[in-house]
């Protein structure tokens, strides 16, 4: 074997900082590339915020001008990790984006390397085939066809609007995905098309963006689909083809005809409308025919269901076959046309020693082998290699050196401090130091760019600049382009950027790092798919979790058991319901839409709860039994509560400059329940009643970010904040993200845990009493009474439900007129439902970050080749490895056995019986990734945040509960990649009937969000015990858990005098011209006729030329049973008017035009929630009668006028309907007030 080398002159740069790999492939592949018109896009002069203006003009003629020599179609950037495509991609995003051109960047991914599950390898195979089709598609070469073209689309091109804290560059608030885009949802480039697409769009007359492909040597040469196989299928607006024909196509393309479309290779059909998600792309399509036409074609969100923007066209590829797709003799290079293409091998050294083979070419010919051989055979390509040093592989040894003097500087802003105030001195001095130099740069011809992730930290930074006596003469750019670097000149490769001052020789780009003393964040920039991110706890029952023979409560007819849905045949017409059984086996079937009655049963232990009898009043009995105990309990407990509400508290000024930049800061985006639970708690501590609010959000949902800023404004006030840890290992976490947090600011941090001496605690404690400190995180150290706070204003406790009875009798002492923020993913069940039942604040965070993937759950048998097997795919990707093994006496032999099993990886064991100072160092290791591997006990169970751990292994895991099992899952999911956790179960290890549920739950959970949910299910697999104490024991027995929750949450607010919880809580509608169901009307009841002449008349009244119509949900018109029982419980439970037409938009939106018996149930829900309003118990009608049941003390009493009922004078349904609207709207009341 020979190494192999191209044939034409190559070039090699030595000694370029890996911090700015990036810059160079910017400036390598486009370093002479025209600009166009400019605009000042996201903190820099770019190109055009017309998207495709800049795609035109920018690219159109210029590429000739590109200093590697000749107009590439691609760039193939070659690195040796998975993990270093990932950070190389922001990076190189970051810098074409400051290069003003139009470009496409893809990942070419491995699915057989680091994919540990089916699900992970599809994703990996749909991602690579839509890399493969942009290649093709830009080089002309193999499976190009299928390029589709957006009429006027916007292709996104340089610039983009706005900063936005997304951690690369400004997207204006819109959602880019590549290219970035200014005011529109679209990818980056048109080789791969609006976000929908699979082939792609690109704009009529507008050149392709340049697309840049990151991979890694395998990736390259890992095996593709036959790119001559498999023509995609386009579908476009106005083309003649019938629902039916695109479902069989879509099904012979291996799509799964799926309830709701949310993931690649789905689709799913209701009525004139498909949705479809395309493989080879990063978002649904939303397809609307009319007749045997696409009358539209639009992306739409998973999440919601809802369009969004519509596109003139989608391509749509073959699901991938996961036993093939990875088979076969083609890879990436059979995808290569004739267009040139600029190669850029960074670490070629590197990437020898991985892959050797691919290096090499058989010397005889009997022997055949695919490598980089026959891509350096290329004639038009072009060839350049960068090293960080000085080391160059055999391939590239008559390369050409050259010079790119790239060079970095985080080592230059150090910072090292003390102990508190000391310390914070120290660091100042370090920051003012580093202040200097900069300036001296500035002098010296060298632009200084200082990221800035808001005016907080711009205002910082001149701040630092003023005390070190120097000018600021440098610029703030967005941040995203990772650690800091200094490029002293130019020379010939001296950029065109309009940032870039005219007479500057080189330039410096300063991270938060190298200025506030931040820990460096490698944000990876999203690329990912839109993927479903549900919450969890959106309903009282949902009965896609509903087994058959569980227990659940019916509001008018006790507790019964579920026996499923089933098709009830009445009056010749065939109607779905819900079947239950009651004692004695009586059988009750519930219509679809009266599924809101029903409620999970939760009793006071395992044991079954007996059935009620149908034909009994017993349940009423025990009903109105359990309405008084709820009264009574609720008194106690608002007495309680309204103890701490009478003292006075300390009501902190509103939101000013400061706090407003340090939340603008940031460096992540917000969610919707992000924003408000911050509002809640800022507003609490606004107020003069002392903060008791718990938080509940999962792990990874953001709850320390709202901590920090509730911190923030405590000590911004000139007060002192606690946050009490219940583990050493999660302070000393804490503590890290705080200080970086807070980094140049002046507010002073400091930690108190086993972790320090115990001069340093008392020299800690001494500035605290003094009020040096202002912020203070520690453990249950923290409580002892040698701890004195001079001005203590605000209590934060983190994971509140590890803490003891006898921690929590001193955090009540401590916490006294103080306000109190408690966080918790897994509440313990007491805080959980108090919260829920008003007698104390809670704010919950249900929806996960953008682009974060749910946790893959594995159980399995143990055995070494399964854990083999999940190390070696997490390793193979860059990452690390959680292995918990919860017993110290043998934890040692365990990691022993594993370092036999990989010999080249670096373990680390990790035990609460360590030092302090051990346990510390061993932590620090593994957050800095020189250890690949911990093994530990269950010491990480709370709050570590290590982003590139993303595979948690348990041992014995049926030795777990289900809380603490969602906790130690939920180290691992905290980053934009696939997470997985492996259960592992000791062959030996029989599972009792409790443990087999709970792993099963585990599994069944495994969104993010879903923390939330497990705190209610690990309540209902062990009961709730003596939960609200033993007087109420009995009650909750009688009527379920559920059920006494919502009493009481009633009456808490009957006694705080709130009408609109504690008035009528559901109105009961009976028209009788609109039947609820499918069949004919009903018949005329008569029962109440006292003769014959009576009888007649009721039947003359009903049959009085009244139209009477039917309210249904159409199975035409969603067939999916699920849907449809979904849509049931939305209407029924809709609560305003405002609600009710937002599922009415959604309703259209999701499934077209309303039908007609669909629309009469949005009208009688409609007139449901008026009577409501207006504290109606009932409103029904009898022929043109209209009857009004007002609350009386005697219970109840119709509404008349004049000793009469009203009368209805309209005939026609719709009429009548709008006439009781009016009524109630306008007449009713002003009838009353009199």
């Amino acid at each position: 074997m020979r190494v192999v080398k191209p044939e034409k002159k190559t070039e090699f740069y030595p000694n370029v900082a890996q911090a700015a790999w990036g810059l160079f492939c910017a400036r390598k592949a486009c370093g002479g590339v025209l600009r166009s018109d400019k605009a000042d896009v996201g903190g820099f002069r770019a190109d055009a915020s017309d998207a495709g203006k800049a795609s035109g003009s920018a690219t159109s003629g210029a590429r000739g001008l590109n200093l590697g020599g000749g107009a590439p179609s691609a760039v193939i950037a070659v690195l040796d990790s998975a993990a270093e495509c990932e950070f190389f991609y922001s990076k190189l995003k970051y810098f074409l984006t400051l290069e003003g051109v139009s470009f496409d960047i893809k990942i070419l991914p491995d699915p057989s390397r680091g994919a540990d599950s089916q699900a992970a390898r599809f994703d990996a195979m749909c991602e690579r085939i839509g890399t493969l089709r942009a290649l093709a598609s830009a080089t002309g070469g193999a499976g190009s066809g299928g390029d589709t073209v957006a009429r006027g689309e916007k292709i996104a091109g340089a610039g983009i609007a706005g900063r936005a804290k997304t951690g690369g560059l400004g997207t204006g608030g819109t959602e880019t995905n590549n290219a970035g885009a200014s005011g529109a949802k679209i990818n980056g480039a048109g080789a791969n098309g609006a976000k929908t697409g699979g082939a792609g769009s690109s704009a009529v007359g507008v050149e392709r963006p340049l697309l840049f492909v990151v991979a890694t040597a395998e990736s390259l040469f890992a095996p593709a689909p036959n790119p001559s196989v498999g023509e995609p299928l386009e579908l476009s607006k106005g083309l003649k083809i019938s629902p039916s024909k695109v479902a069989e196509k879509l099904v012979a393309f291996g799509y799964y005809n799926e309830t709701l479309c949310e993931a690649p290779g789905q689709f799913a059909v209701r009525g004139g409308i498909i949705d479809v998600y395309p493989v080879s792309a990063d978002a649904p399509v939303r397809l609307d025919f009319f007749g045997d036409e696409i009358d539209s074609v639009s992306k739409f969100d998973p999440n919601t269901q809802l369009a969004d923007s519509k596109i003139y066209s989608t391509t749509i590829d073959s699901v991938p076959d996961s036993e093939n797709a990875c088979t076969g003799a083609w890879n990436a290079c059979d995808y290569l046309g004739g267009g040139a293409v600029q190669w850029i091998f960074f670490e070629p050294a590197q990437l020898a020693a991985r892959s050797p083979l691919l290096f090499q070419s058989a010397e005889s010919d009997g022997v055949a082998h695919r490598g980089f051989g026959e891509i350096f055979a290329r004639g038009g390509d072009s060839f350049t290699a960068v090293s960080s040093l000085e080391t160059r592989s055999e391939t590239f040894e008559d390369s050409e050196e050259k010079i790119f003097p790239a060079e970095p500087i985080a080592e230059i802003a150090a910072i090292d401090g003390e102990v508190g105030a000391d310390r914070f001195e120290s660091e100042t001095h370090s920051r003012e130091k580093f202040a200097r130099k900069l300036a001296d740069w500035s002098e010296e011809g060298i632009a200084v760019f200082v990221a800035s992730d808001g005016a907080g930290d711009e205002k910082l930074a001149l701040g630092i600049f003023e005390s070190a006596g120097r000018p600021f003469k440098g610029k703030f750019v967005p941040s995203g382009f990772g650690e800091g670097f200094v490029v002293r000149d130019f020379g010939a490769n001296r950029p065109n950027w309009e940032i870039l001052p005219p007479d500057a020789k080189g330039a410096a780009f300063v991270g938060t790092r190298e200025l506030f003393g931040r820990r460096q964040k490698n944000r990876i920039e999203p690329r990912r798919r839109m993927l479903s991110r549900r919450a969890q706890v959106d309903q009282l029952l949902d009965f896609s979790e509903l087994c058959e023979g569980d227990y659940v409560v019916h509001l008018g007819h006790g507790i019964c058991r579920y026996h499923g849905l089933t098709k009830l045949e009445t009056d010749g017409k065939s109607e779905e319901v819900v079947k239950l059984e009651f004692e004695d086996g009586a059988m009750l079937y519930l219509p679809l839409h009266k599924s809101h009655l029903l409620s999970r049963y939760i009793g006071l232990d395992k044991r079954h709860p007996k059935l009620s009898r149908l034909d009994s009043k017993s349940w009423t009995k025990v009903k109105t039994a359990a309405e008084l105990a709820a009264l009574d309990y609720a008194a106690e407990l608002l007495e309680l509560q309204s103890r701490r509400e009478i003292a006075k508290g300390y009501a902190f000024p509103e939101d000013d400059q400061w706090q407003r930049d340090f939340e603008d800061s940031f460096p992540f985006v917000e969610t919707p329940d992000q924003l408000r639970a911050a509002a809640e708690v800022k507003a609490d501590m606004e107020s003069e009643k002392p903060m008791d609010r718990l938080l509940c959000a999962d792990v990874g949902f953001g709850k320390t970010e709202i901590a920090m800023r509730a911190v923030f404004k405590c000590a911004m006030a000139g007060r002192q904040a606690a946050v009490l840890c219940p583990t050493t290992v999660l302070c000393q976490q804490h503590f890290i993200n705080f200080r970086e947090r807070f980094a140049g600011y002046p507010i002073v941090v400091e930690m108190l845990s086993r972790f320090r001496t115990k001069a340093e605690c008392d020299k800690i404690r001494a500035q605290l009493a003094a009020g040096q400190i202002d912020v203070l995180i520690g453990t249950h150290a923290m409580l002892s009474d040698s701890t004195i706070f001079k001005d203590l204003g605000l209590l934060v406790i983190d994971e509140e439900h590890r803490f003891g009875v006898k921690h929590k009798e001193k955090i009540k002492k401590l916490k006294s007129g103080v306000d109190v923020l408690s966080m918790s993913a897994t509440p313990i069940p007491r805080t959980l439902y108090f919260a829920m039942m008003g007698a104390r604040t809670m704010s919950i965070m249900e929806t996960p970050p953008k682009d974060r993937f749910p946790v893959e759950t594995l159980v399995k048998e143990y055995s070494p080749e399964i854990v083999r097997e999940a190390i070696e795919r997490e390793v193979s990707r860059g990452g690390q490895v959680f292995y918990l093994h919860n017993r110290v006496k043998t934890i040692e032999e365990t990691a022993e056995g594993l370092r036999k099993m990989f010999p080249k990886l670096r373990i680390g064991v990790g035990h609460g019986q360590m030092s302090e100072h051990a346990l510390e160092k061993l932590m620090s290791k593994f957050v800095e990734g020189k250890y690949d591997i911990l093994v530990c006990t269950t010491i990480i169970e709370s709050g570590l945040d290590i982003p590139n751990c993303n595979t948690i292994i348990i041992e014995g895991a049926d030795k777990f509960g289900l809380a603490q099992l969602y906790q130690l899952r939920g180290r691992v999911g905290r980053f934009t990649r696939r997470a997985y956790a492996w259960l592992l179960l000791h062959r030996h290890a029989g599972l009792v009937e409790s443990a087999r549920k709970r792993l099963g739950a585990i599994r069944q959970y495994n969104k993010p969000g879903a923390g939330f949910r497990i705190a209610t299910r690990d309540l209902q697999l062990r009961g709730c015990g003596n939960l609200l104490g033993a007087k109420q024991s009995g009650h909750i027995a009688g009527v379920g858990f559920d059920l006494y929750c919502a009493l009481l949450k009633r009456s808490i607010a009957l006694l705080k005098g709130d009408k609109k919880t504690s008035g009528v809580l559901r109105s009961q509608v009976n028209f009788d011209f609109v039947r609820l169901g499918e069949g004919e009307r009903a018949a005329v009841d008569v029962s109440q006729a006292e003769n014959y002449f009576q009888e007649i008349r009721i039947r003359e009244i009903s049959d009085g030329g009244s139209e009477t119509v039917n309210a249904y949900i159409p199975e035409s018109y969603i067939p999916q049973t699920q849907l449809r029982i979904d849509l049931y419980r939305r209407l029924s439970m809709a609560a305003s008017k405002k609600e009710l037409d937002g599922l009415l938009f959604e309703t259209k939106n999701r499934f077209g035009a309303i039908p007609d018996p669909l629309k009469f149930c949005f009208y009688v829900e409609r007139l449901r929630i008026l009577a409501e309003s207006q504290n109606i118990l009932s409103l029904e009608t009898q022929g043109d009668k209209l009857k009004i049941l007002l609350p009386a003390p005697n219970g109840g009493e119709y509404f008349k006028v004049g000793g009469r009922f009203p009368v209805l004078t309209k005939r026609r349904a719709v009429a009548k309907l709008q006439e009781i609207e009016k009524y109630l709207t306008y007449t009713l009341p002003s009838i009353r007030k009199k």
